[in-house]
């Protein structure tokens, strides 16, 4: 996501899989405002995967709001729902983008 509307957009474009529970769209806070936003989405219920997107605004950048954000929501996911493994993908050229799985336990499993 560049900017703030191209997440508005892509939140506008999810909303449909919300209701089949096929995926869950957030809002991230930062004191009172709208940092950015991270999505669970393509969730394979037979092999318990789920895949994790996310943006956060240049404004909220190298603070680890996103690393705390990630790391939360894969403790529910493989603890209350009982996933089996969480995908992220990232930009491979955004280094900022490229750090948040590393910090939040992720590794490398394959470049695209």
């Amino acid at each position: 996501m560049k900017n703030c509307e191209d997440e508005r957009l892509s939140l506008h474009r999810n909303q449909p899989d919300t209701t089949n529970l096929r995926s869950l769209n957030l809002i991230i806070w930062y004191h009172g405002s709208i940092a950015g936003s991270i999505s669970l989405k393509n969730l394979d219920s037979n092999n318990q995967i789920i895949e994790i997107g996310h943006w956060l605004g240049t404004n909220y950048t190298s603070k680890g709001i996103m690393t705390r954000t990630v790391k939360r929501l894969c403790t529910l996911f493989f603890t209350k729902y009982k996933i089996r493994k969480i995908n992220i993908f990232v930009v491979s050229d955004n280094l900022t983008s490229n750090q948040v799985p590393h910090r939040a336990g992720f590794y490398l499993e394959a470049k695209l």
